[in-house]
């Protein structure tokens, strides 16, 4: 069967919109439109979802468009860029649900694109899609008068206009027949940190890959690190009432609250996301139990970066793992060591404690395994009274300076977190040199 009139499907519409504008078009009602078509079961289900190639097949040929083209028009491909297995029995991952089951939510629009257009994005359909960028508002998925959930085809469907062809109005609320109003505008920082959620989705689910400040991701390394971020900021039961909150069923003002808080922790890269993390103390283990699959180098990057008891050892050191000073690199940080002071048990020299301390940091050793000619105590009882006279950190900033060569030992895990323990005023900036040459190394071996 050929359809006498066939507009074609927008960029980006959603197939459901695409399917009620066709059959408006052709002056038949939804419901009648698609059982002529063979596809009794249409409205009945989630199409946008549920709809398989074998029945949009049946769409292409009535309206002779390329059968890719339609199937575009479906949440499917999109997913399947970023899932490694969408399911299709279910609703799947980061999907409103929208119809007639429980739990279901009203699908989210922005008011002025749809009074423009007439015409319901893929997009909006997506658990991360809270915000409209180019009119800078909010996106709403029930009226804001009497509380009707939307749908572009909830007045169609209902019994009492099955028998009849109604206007397509989607910017007026099914409920109260009221003109949806306008949401005020967002301020610069809310519409940002969740524009960046949606662009980088928007990236993923169109292309399969993500370049996030400099870092390229697989769909699949997206949808795992994506997951980890808003996870952390879930609702508690206290807050939602539910002991399992899921965005798929949560309301869109709950998913709003969520994407920004996760826009706002990845704002500037993964470096910056790392960084947050660590000034709130968020532990690799709380992050491998809110993500999903996530990557074997993440979840390294995350123990290296975020764990106080990290026993990694620094890419890129030389082949031993004993430190000892030059007697020229010495001489660069002698000047701000204090004489030796002279007392019975006979004091260890200043340059023995801190070459033992690197090679244990260098090695990763715990107090149990340490072999070293300084013991476990008599080195940490050192290391306190220099860090409290500023001799550390001094001694710190003359190899940050003037040993270029000696970075390695300065940024190995163990030395970056001993002094993080210590309050050292270098911490914070060597950790940042840590995770730099960590990003570094991964993107050599990603390549």
């Amino acid at each position: 069967m050929r359809l006498l009139v066939s507009p074609p499907p927008s960029p980006g519409e959603l197939l459901s919109s695409y399917a009620l504008r066709l059959a408006l078009a052709n002056r038949l009602r939804p419901v009648r439109f698609m059982r002529v078509l063979g596809l009794p079961t249409f409205w009945e289900r989630d199409a946008d979802v549920h709809l398989t190639p074998e029945e949009i097949a049946v769409l292409a040929a009535a309206t002779g468009y390329p059968l890719e083209r339609l199937l575009e028009c479906s949440l499917m491909p999109m997913l399947e860029r970023l899932l490694e297995q969408p399911r299709t029995d279910v609703t799947p991952r980061y999907v409103v649900r929208i119809g007639r089951d429980r739990g279901v939510r009203g699908h989210p629009l922005c008011v002025a694109c749809v009074r423009e257009t007439g015409v319901m994005l893929r997009e909006w359909r997506l658990t991360t899609s809270v915000v409209c960028e180019r009119h800078r508002v909010p996106l709403i998925d029930a009226c804001p008068g009497c509380g009707t959930l939307l749908h572009h085809a909830a007045e169609h469907r209902t019994y009492g206009n099955r028998l009849r062809l109604m206007v397509h109005r989607p910017d007026v609320c099914p409920g109260c027949r009221a003109a949806l109003p306008e949401p005020a505008p967002l301020s610069a920082d809310l519409l940002g940190f969740a524009g960046l959620v949606q662009s980088l989705m928007r990236q993923a689910t169109r292309v399969g890959w993500v370049a996030w400040s400099g870092l390229r991701l697989t769909g699949h390394e997206f949808d795992a690190l994506l997951e980890s971020v808003l996870r952390l900021h879930y609702p508690g039961k206290v807050v939602s009432g539910r002991a399992n909150w899921r965005p798929e069923t949560a309301t869109l003002r709950e998913r709003f609250g969520v994407v920004v808080a996760g826009g706002q922790d990845m704002a500037g890269g993964l470096l910056a996301l790392l960084r947050r993390w660590r000034r709130r103390r968020v532990v690799p283990t709380r992050v491998f139990r809110a993500g999903g699959k996530l990557p074997g180098w993440f979840r390294d990057l995350l123990m290296l970066t975020l764990s106080p008891e990290t026993q990694g050892l620094p890419g890129g050191s030389p082949g031993s793992l004993t430190f000892r000073f030059t007697e020229g690199q010495w001489q660069v940080v002698a000047p701000v060591v204090p004489p030796e002071r002279q007392t019975r048990r006979g004091e260890k020299p200043v340059r023995e404690i801190l070459e033992a301390w690197f090679t244990r940091s260098l090695r990763g050793t715990r107090q149990q395994d340490w072999v070293g000619e300084v013991s476990y105590p008599t080195m940490f009882r050192h290391l306190n009274r220099l860090m409290a006279g500023g001799v550390l950190d001094a001694v710190v900033e003359r190899m940050l300076g003037g040993l270029p060569e000696c970075r390695f030992v300065l940024t190995a895990p163990e030395t970056v977190g001993g002094l993080t323990r210590l309050r050292s005023r270098h911490a914070e900036h060597l950790w940042t040199l840590m995770a730099e040459e960590a990003l570094a190394r991964l993107d050599v071996e990603r390549e």
